[in-house]
């Protein structure tokens, strides 16, 4: 953990091997941070209950993820739904797609559009966006908001 950095270092399996994540730490995670006693000690930030060896990740979800899923009724969620809301909310806030594929750790952007979805409000913001900067009345656009007839419309065959 390297809080002057603002950087979170985590050792995690990849392809057969051991590699390392660095996650970059916003304002709310350092403050949390900062306020366990562990950062004085070093070792695990997430110690087990013997304080020797780091939470084993499965222990966290029987233990504390799921029952309190329980106790606020909420009904099919799953751990990695939270990857999906994380990559929608940066995406709603304006965060260029690049920035949330590398913060995700994804090989490609196709990945990235996997998990970011627009909630309908976003959406229907988007599309007024259509009209916004003085387009509404028509005039600032360069264009009608009525088709227009071209000189050869209007020389249809007589009948």
């Amino acid at each position: 953990m390297d809080l002057a950095n603002r950087i979170a270092t985590i050792p995690k399996k990849h392809r057969g091997g051991l590699a390392v994540q660095r996650v970059p730490l916003n304002d709310i995670a350092l403050g949390v941070l900062r306020s366990f006693p562990s950062r004085f000690r070093g070792g695990p930030v997430f110690p087990s209950v013997t304080g020797a060896t780091p939470l084993n990740p499965k222990n966290f979800l029987t233990r504390v993820f799921y029952p309190a899923l329980e106790r606020a009724e909420v009904a099919d969620f799953h751990w990695h739904d939270l990857r999906h809301t994380f990559a929608s909310r940066l995406a709603m806030r304006g965060v260029h797609q690049k920035a949330i594929k590398e913060l995700m750790e994804h090989e490609t952007l196709a990945m990235t559009n996997r998990y970011m979805q627009l909630s309908p409000v976003h959406l229907h913001d988007a599309a007024n966006q259509f009209y916004a900067g003085g387009c509404s009345d028509g005039g600032s656009s360069g264009h009608s908001r009525s088709p227009q007839m071209t000189h050869s419309a209007d020389k249809r065959p007589k009948s």
